[in-house]
């Protein structure tokens, strides 16, 4: 089994390179996979935020303090690109939570 610290920064690593490669999303609308994508970091950084590691994002310089995350306009929820980010969401904050909950972190009581 992976030791606790190595998983959250092999997590830290994952979302910077995640949150790089889709820093362009908002221009892309004919590519659902970007919103997907950008969803999905989103969604792992509010889920993580959730279970207490705002201080790590910030650190890593994936979280202005304050929290403030990407919000997907009303209108935008039910086009191919709001649908991919909300699916994206969905999926990374399960998956945060199915991967710290794996590798035994004791602080997931929430």
């Amino acid at each position: 089994m992976m030791k606790y610290s190595n998983v959250l920064d092999r997590l830290m690593s994952m979302l910077n390179k995640l949150n790089n490669d889709t820093l362009t999303f908002v221009a892309q609308q004919q590519s659902p996979q970007i919103w997907y994508d950008r969803g999905y970091f989103e969604g792992c950084i509010q889920r993580l935020v959730v279970l207490g590691y705002e201080e790590q994002l910030i650190h890593n310089h994936l979280l202005d303090k304050g929290g403030v995350v990407y919000q997907l306009p009303t209108e935008d929820r039910f086009l191919p690109w709001g649908k991919a980010f909300l699916h994206g969401m969905e999926m990374g904050e399960k998956e945060i939570s199915e991967v710290l909950t794996e590798n035994n972190d004791h602080r997931l009581s929430s």
